[in-house]
């Protein structure tokens, strides 16, 4: 919600009258085609596993990280090639637009409306650590008392 006090400091838009001409291509999302292959290509391997009987000589896991090796490496390839191919398909439908340039503009808050030109923050030097100091307690009458140590001057 935007509240009135608030409207002062919105940026504001400038528009300074250059245009581009630009192409705007829909590109697919390579990775999630790869993954979506690799996952495929495991779904393949667990379907083929339990389909055929046990073989001798390999057990069922062996059977099914052996194809799982391969069938999910051809998933990821297939993937990527399915990818490059919308991503051509796409760049051939490509359409061209016109771009404006527009400026954002922090507007000078109420403060700075006057234009006294802020000076820019140094960062302060460290100090150097003080002397130590002697502590001084309290006695019960309440009045401070200096610590045994200055009581010997």
């Amino acid at each position: 919600m935007i509240k009135p006090e608030d409207s002062a400091s919105e940026p504001t838009t400038n528009t300074s009258g250059k245009t581009h001409e630009v192409l705007v291509v829909h590109a697919p999302r390579y990775a999630r085609f790869i993954i979506l292959g690799g996952i495929v290509g495991l779904i393949v391997t667990l379907v083929l596993t339990v389909s055929f009987p046990e073989q001798p000589g390999f057990s069922t896991a062996q059977v099914f990280g052996f194809l799982g090796l391969a069938l999910v490496t051809v998933g990821v390839a297939l993937g990527a090639a399915v990818a490059i191919v919308i991503d051509r398909m796409a760049t051939r439908r490509a359409r061209t637009g016109v771009m404006e340039v527009v400026e954002r503009v922090q507007a000078p808050a109420e403060d700075d409306a006057a234009g006294t030109p802020e000076a820019p923050e140094t960062p302060e030097a460290p100090e150097a650590p003080e002397a130590p100091q002697a502590l001084e307690t309290e006695t019960d009458t309440g009045t401070p008392e200096a610590p045994e140590a200055d009581k010997s001057r």
